[in-house]
């Protein structure tokens, strides 16, 4: 695109030299031609020297590259403001593009990617365990009792739990890990390659201390609370993103109903 602009660009400042130069050619041909004019007029004048027909012809052609020349840097200085004009809408047309990305991908709620961002990137993390053949896991979390907090407090309530859920998996896990929330209620962990069954189950472990340090000094009267299921993908694993998604949740909702019969 970049490319392409800049060709138009130099392009279009090359037909605007050549169509000055057209127009100095123009105005020196007429010039010339009134100069032979002049020459048949001192034929039967003969009292006008050949001293001021010569000055008067240079005038003349002074005047004609003067007009020819203010023209020329006039029609420049007007394509210059219309590069500048046409540079500034691309670059402005380029921002709103890459905010309109950002925006498709990312959560308004939490600012964590959205489904469709988190499907894009976890696969293509999972062919980079592929190819490097590393294991990975994926953690699925589901916020507890939020249709409680949303009924008991409203939705306000309900969204703040949220985005307090999206600051405790921030503080969790490291930038290189990928956070999403996929759903009202739903996320999901996806951290970086190369992790073991203990290294997961201490992730889950220290996420489940900052659950309880949140509790400690929140005053909303909600708990925050999450169920939590880890799916695996070992060395040679050829399933999808989509096969780890749905057993992590299985899993999850194990977890859930456990809960519910305690």
């Amino acid at each position: 695109m970049e490319q392409t602009t800049d060709t138009l660009i130099i392009t279009i400042r090359a037909k605007l030299k050549l169509l000055s130069w057209v127009v100095v050619l123009i105005i020196s041909t007429v010039l010339l031609l009134n100069m032979r004019i002049l020459s048949s007029i001192l034929d039967y004048i003969p009292s006008v020297s050949m001293a001021i027909l010569l000055i008067i012809v240079s005038v003349l052609v002074l005047i004609g590259f003067y007009i020819s020349r203010k023209v020329s840097l006039h029609a420049i200085n007007s394509l210059n403001g219309l590069v500048v004009s046409l540079q500034n809408e691309i670059a402005e047309r380029k921002r709103l593009e890459e905010e309109l990305k950002i925006l498709a991908t990312t959560d308004e709620l939490t600012g964590l990617h959205n489904r469709r961002g988190f499907l894009t990137l976890a696969a293509h993390q999972l062919r980079i365990a592929k190819r490097e053949k590393k294991a990975l896991c994926l953690i699925y979390a589901d916020l507890d009792n939020l249709k409680t907090v949303n009924d008991e407090a409203g939705h306000e309530a309900g969204d703040t739990l949220i985005r307090d859920t999206a600051g405790v998996l921030k503080a969790t896990f490291r930038e290189s890990d990928l956070l999403a929330r996929v759903g009202g209620d739903e996320f999901v962990i996806f951290p970086a390659i190369g992790l073991s069954d203990v290294n997961s189950e201490r992730m889950v472990a220290r996420l489940q201390e900052n659950i309880e340090s949140y509790n400690a000094v929140n005053t909303s009267g909600f708990s925050l609370s999450l169920s939590v299921g880890v799916s695996f993908a070992e060395q040679g694993y050829a399933g999808s993103v989509q096969e780890l998604l749905s057993k992590a949740d299985k899993l999850m909702y194990e977890q859930k109903r456990k809960k519910k019969e305690r």
